[in-house]
């Protein structure tokens, strides 16, 4: 880690969870240059977290905002503001529309996070996710369109969500929450099955939209979480989205409402390394349930979050690689063949690339043959880059030994 990763992280830990540091901050802040604070603001807008650390920056040492890149930081971070009241409103005319239906839904991630923040404007926004009963897909769909939003291309392909597009505003229609296993993924999903039961309703001064339980969100959160970090990458978002809400329960509390459906799940290891990510990193309170949590695979796993950035925005080969490191059906990392995971890989995305051998999977090897050929010549044609070159299976494995210790889905 970097003295301005350091750094980073520090303001991070005082913003949102008043860590000790900010005299430490502020002494460390001293030495660095107008290069260093633009390189600092440069990485806080890859990690997602930009409005976090400007609003503290400009709070505590405005001085060291570059004057050069002043205004186009402030346009930015208002940017970011008014992206997050729109999808504040976004909420509310869903809401506003599902209701008028009767139709029973709860919102997956963006407002459900925002609220644990200390100051909730300031957590990054984008889509609204929400879910609805898979019976009620058709209608939604429906609704959506004539209230006219339009279905994004090739929307089809994804298992367990839709997108739509009206103007700015972006939903993604959900029938199963993200990051379940598509194989032994039974026990998951028992313990989501009344995540729309359990949704209540929050009462907001300018509008009206449904919240999940404290438990279905952390469970949201973990599962969604493993899937972006073994696929595109996550940035200091999804672990700061992490820490603010699991920082809200006392351990009492958190080991009744998570420990066994976390150990069943094969999410418990995963969970307590995040959360001493937080303890040993951002300042947050010792937890007890987290405290065996090996230290050198959080030193680790937070190493590989700053390296990759949100989405993978810091390492285009991120994508590219997990296709080498999990088992897709499964969700499991393994150490061992790379050449299976590609297969797998490669036999899920025919599944998503054709919905006709979705239906028929009796036919499903012709689309996996058909994919295998399709690649090859991508890639000997240059439209592709060769995946199986050896910087990206070295990079792969180097990874792979990383996640198969957070033993992501394994349970007895």
């Amino acid at each position: 880690m970097t003295e301005l990763q350091q750094q980073l992280i520090n303001i991070l830990g005082q913003r949102l969870f008043g860590s000790d540091e900010n005299t430490t901050i502020i002494k460390a802040g001293e030495r660095l240059s107008a290069e260093d604070w633009e390189a600092l603001l440069q990485e806080a807008r890859k990690q997602t977290v930009f409005s976090i650390v400007y609003a503290w920056l400009k709070e505590t040492m405005p001085e060291k905002i570059p004057k050069e890149k002043r205004a186009e930081y402030d346009q930015y971070a208002l940017l970011s503001l008014t992206t997050n009241i729109r999808n504040r409103f976004d909420h509310f005319e869903l809401h506003r529309l599902l209701a008028s239906q009767g139709i029973p839904y709860v919102i997956l991630k963006g407002m459900a996070s925002a609220r644990y923040y200390p100051e909730p404007a300031e957590r990054a926004m984008g889509d609204v996710d929400f879910l609805v009963a898979e019976e009620r897909v058709e209608q939604v769909a429906a609704l959506l369109e004539a209230d006219g939003f339009t279905k994004i291309q090739n929307a089809e392909k994804h298992e367990f969500h839709w997108a739509y597009q009206r103007d700015d505003t972006e939903l993604e229609l959900h029938w199963a929450p993200p990051g379940v296993p598509n194989e032994n993924g039974d026990i998951v999903r028992t313990y989501l099955s009344d995540l729309l039961d359990q949704a209540t309703q929050v009462e907001e001064a300018d509008g009206t939209w449904m919240a999940p339980s404290a438990f279905h969100h952390g469970m949201v959160l973990l599962l969604h979480t493993a899937a972006h970090l073994t696929g595109s990458g996550v940035g200091l978002r999804h672990l700061c989205d992490w820490l603010v809400f699991e920082n809200r329960l006392t351990d009492k509390e958190f080991c009744a409402m998570f420990e066994e459906p976390l150990k069943r799940c094969g999410l418990w290891t995963f969970a307590q390394t995040l959360s001493q990510i937080g303890v040993s990193y951002f300042g947050c309170s010792p937890r007890a349930w987290c405290a065996a949590a090996d230290k050198d695979l959080c030193a680790t796993l937070l190493e590989d979050i700053l390296t990759g950035g949100n989405f993978g925005r810091k390492d285009a080969w991120r994508p590219k690689e997990m296709k080498l490191i999990r088992n897709v059906a499964t969700r499991q990392i393994k150490t061992g063949n790379m050449w299976t995971n590609a297969a797998i890989s490669v036999w899920e995305k025919a599944k998503r690339e054709y919905p006709f051998f979705r239906r028929v999977p009796v036919l499903l090897p012709i689309g996996f043959l058909m994919e295998c050929v399709r690649y090859f010549v991508d890639v000997l044609s240059g439209r592709k880059k060769n995946v199986f070159r050896k910087s990206v299976l070295s990079a792969a494995e180097q990874r792979q030994q990383i996640y198969a210790k957070l033993q992501l889905f394994e349970h007895d």
